[in-house]
Formats: C-alpha cells, sequence, structure tokens
C-alpha cells in the first residue's frame, strides 16, 4: 500500500499545476489607442464586443508557480491613450490574450514569443524582436499605416491579392510591402494608398 501511495506522490509532483488566468477589464475611450507591452510569451488581440473596454487575461508560465505572484499589470491613461504594460521577472513568461474595441491604434513592444491580431481595425505598431507575427487580412481593411519589425522570426501579413508591380489589394485599399533588412532585423512597413483598381 506505501508502494502505491509512493508512485502516486511522485506522479503528482511531476505533472505541472495548471496555469492560473487572471482577467482584467480597463475602461478605454471611444476612439483611443492602445501601447501594450510584454517582455516575454506569446499574445493574441482580438476584436472585442464590448466597445468601451479592454479585457486582458494573463496566464503566468506553469512551470514557475513561486514567481506568479511577482508579475504585475500597469495601466494609465494619458488622454486618449491606455498604457498596459505586464511586468514579471526575466524567466518567467506570461502569455497573454487581450480584446480590444475596434478600431483601435495599436502598438505593441515584445521581446519574445509570438504576437497575433485578429479582427482589429486601425493603424498598428507591431514591435518584436523574437517570434513569429500574424496579422489577418482582416485587421488591415481598416487601416491607415501599419509598421511591424520582427528581429528572429517570421511575418506573416497575408495579402488577397498582389500585382506584378509590388502592390497588394487588400479589401479596397492598396498596400505596399517594403522590406529592409539587414543581418539583425528585418523591417516590413505597410502603406496604405486609394485603390486604382
Amino acid at each position: 500500500m506505501r508502494v502505491i501511495a509512493l508512485a502516486a506522490a511522485l506522479a503528482m509532483s511531476v505533472i505541472p499545476a495548471l496555469a492560473a488566468t487572471h482577467t482584467q477589464v480597463i475602461e478605454c475611450p471611444i476612439g483611443g489607442s492602445l501601447w501594450f507591452r510584454v517582455r516575454g510569451g506569446d499574445v493574441h488581440i482580438t476584436r472585442a464586443t464590448d466597445p468601451e473596454h479592454i479585457m486582458l487575461r494573463y496566464t503566468p508560465d506553469p512551470k514557475k508557480p513561486d514567481e506568479e505572484n511577482k508579475v504585475r499589470i500597469r495601466s494609465y491613461v494619458h488622454g486618449s491613450q491606455i498604457q498596459l504594460e505586464i511586468k514579471a521577472p526575466v524567466s518567467l513568461s506570461v502569455d497573454a490574450e487581450l480584446e480590444v474595441p475596434s478600431p483601435i491604434s495599436l502598438e505593441v513592444h515584445m521581446t519574445g514569443g509570438d504576437l497575433t491580431v485578429e479582427g482589429v481595425d486601425g493603424d498598428k505598431n507591431l514591435q518584436l524582436l523574437a517570434g513569429d507575427l500574424k496579422v489577418d487580412v482582416g485587421t488591415l481593411q481598416k487601416v491607415g499605416t501599419a509598421e511591424v519589425s520582427v528581429r528572429v522570426g517570421d511575418v506573416d501579413v497575408p495579402p488577397s491579392d498582389r500585382s506584378a508591380d509590388g502592390w497588394a489589394t487588400l479589401g479596397g485599399i492598396k498596400a505596399t510591402a517594403s522590406i529592409d533588412s539587414t543581418p539583425t532585423q528585418a523591417l516590413a512597413t505597410l502603406a496604405s494608398s486609394p485603390s486604382d483598381s
């Protein structure tokens, strides 16, 4: 009987605890902008059903339960801009899901992890040091400017159509992607103009 109890205790100590997901709601002025920063973790940003609030759900790495209580959320309002930051120890990654009003001007800064933006209209400035960046086509249909920067990783901004001169038509706007590559950085900038077609 002791052997079974000991085996069960050992098995339970190997299984990581389920990560706790925390939720925070931030009031957002209509037509405002969001500046968001997180050091490490995957971030998924989607359109909210509530036009006046930003919903943040975040989950610290479940393999490091001792550090979960060291995560801090900082939010500030400067005029119509919301500044939101997830602060965590360097050794702790924090995954986040953001539901934001649309349209919203969005500026995101990440050190590492994957960033996905879906269904959010408005200008974009997405800066990622290492990881993959994916922005859906629908997100680019009502955008004035979008700038994305990834130093190590992939950028996936799929055009719906591409012409021979390098322009891509994205739902009624014409966008061009210019790539500036150096050994340490690839920078893609999308600038929209009225479609000729």
